[in-house]
């Protein structure tokens, strides 16, 4: 299935955090989303593999920042799939739905 939104231009804004344990931006993203707070109602989440399988990055602190700024949703990229493309989307939804800081 595929979800389509349609969300105006001018309230779409999203933070991408790379999937290194350093954005390739030079901006880290909890940093970002203070200097910037109240500009971000969507995350987008990626990692180098399904999300949360890389061990590099550390989503907690993204999310915690994202939603202390007003985030109201996120959406998340599956960057390189190790697996069928459905069984890495589901262990990335998985991950995230387990975790204790996003809603």
């Amino acid at each position: 299935m595929i979800l389509c939104l349609k969300i105006p231009i001018r309230t779409f804004s999203a933070w991408n955090s790379t999937f290194t344990g350093r954005p390739k931006g030079g901006y880290d993203a909890v940093d970002y989303l203070k200097k910037y707070s109240g500009r971000f109602p969507l995350l987008h989440i990626k990692d180098e593999e399904e999300i949360g399988q890389s061990g590099t990055m550390d989503f907690e602190p993204i999310f915690k920042a994202a939603y202390a700024q007003g985030m109201k949703g996120y959406y998340m990229e599956v960057e390189r799939y190790n697996f069928k493309p459905v069984k890495s989307v589901a262990m990335s939804y998985e991950y995230l739905a387990n975790s204790n800081y996003a809603k």
